[in-house]
C-alpha cells in the first residue's frame, strides 16, 4: 500500500479582496485569492487562484499559477502554468507543466 503524501498546512492565506505587501519566509503552503506584492520564500508550494496575483520575488518547492504572476519565480521542483494563468517575468526551475492551448513566449539570454 502506497503512503499519501500529507499535504502542508496553508502557512499564508490571502483571500479575496484583499492586499498584502512584505518579505516573507513562510513555513507550509502559500495560496493566494487576493494580491501579494513582495518577496516570499517557502520550502512548500505556492498556488495562485484565478483571481489571485503576485508581483514580486518568489522562490518554493512548487508553483501552480491559475491567476497572475509579474516578477521573478524559482521552483525548485515543479512550475504548473494553468491555461487561466499568466506569467510575465523570470522563471528559474527544471520541470515545467504548461497546460494545452496556452501560446508560449519565450526570450533566452545567454553568456559567451
Amino acid at each position: 500500500m502506497r503512503k499519501r503524501k500529507k499535504a502542508d498546512k496553508i502557512g499564508l492565506f490571502v483571500p479575496k479582496n484583499t492586499c498584502q505587501s512584505g518579505d516573507m519566509i513562510i513555513e507550509g503552503r502559500i495560496r493566494l485569492d487576493g494580491h501579494f506584492s513582495g518577496r516570499l520564500y517557502t520550502e512548500s508550494s505556492l498556488e495562485i487562484s484565478e483571481i489571485g496575483s503576485f508581483q514580486g520575488e518568489a522562490e518554493v518547492s512548487v508553483a501552480e499559477i491559475a491567476g497572475k504572476f509579474k516578477g521573478n519565480l524559482k521552483v525548485r521542483e515543479k512550475f504548473l502554468l494553468l491555461k487561466t494563468g499568466s506569467f510575465q517575468g523570470l522563471l528559474d526551475t527544471d520541470i515545467t507543466k504548461i497546460e494545452e492551448g496556452y501560446l508560449i513566449i519565450l526570450n533566452a539570454a545567454c553568456k559567451e
